[in-house]
């Protein structure tokens, strides 16, 4: 198994074996906390021959100053049959009004059942007047 895609982005979508990412990030500001964004987190896995089984792929977002887990999401996933010698599993989750308490550096984590992955997700405070971090 091996993680090819794992990004946070402003739009994803997975059409067949095609899959679409717009606008990839690491980071959010905002001059007025909470703060509620939205966007996707885009996965793409490949599953090679003889790993064929039922997964599960859970996603947490954690403030990582705070040790605190903000949500938490699990996908099942049936790898059942591979044609060939690998299998791409791909995965496009729409995250909708998340609410971030203060400014901080967040993670993604990706779990897919003994495997870890993490990407920071960094919420920035910002004057508007300057444009500039506070």
């Amino acid at each position: 198994m091996d993680i090819e895609v794992f990004t946070i982005c402003d739009f994803a979508q997975v059409n067949q074996s095609k899959m679409t990412i717009v606008g990839t990030f690491n980071s959010l500001s905002s001059d007025k906390f909470p703060v509620i964004a939205s966007f996707y987190i885009a996965v793409r896995v490949r599953f090679e021959k003889g790993s064929e089984g039922k997964y599960r792929l859970s996603f947490t977002i954690n403030n990582r100053d705070k040790e605190t887990e903000s949500s938490k999401l699990t996908v099942p996933a049936d790898i059942s049959h591979i044609d060939g010698d690998l299998y791409i599993y791909q995965l496009a989750i729409s995250i909708n009004n998340m609410k971030f308490d203060e400014p901080g550096e967040y993670t993604v984590d990706l779990y897919i059942d003994d495997f870890y992955k993490s990407i920071p997700l960094y919420i920035m405070a910002i004057d508007l007047t300057t444009q500039s971090p506070l």
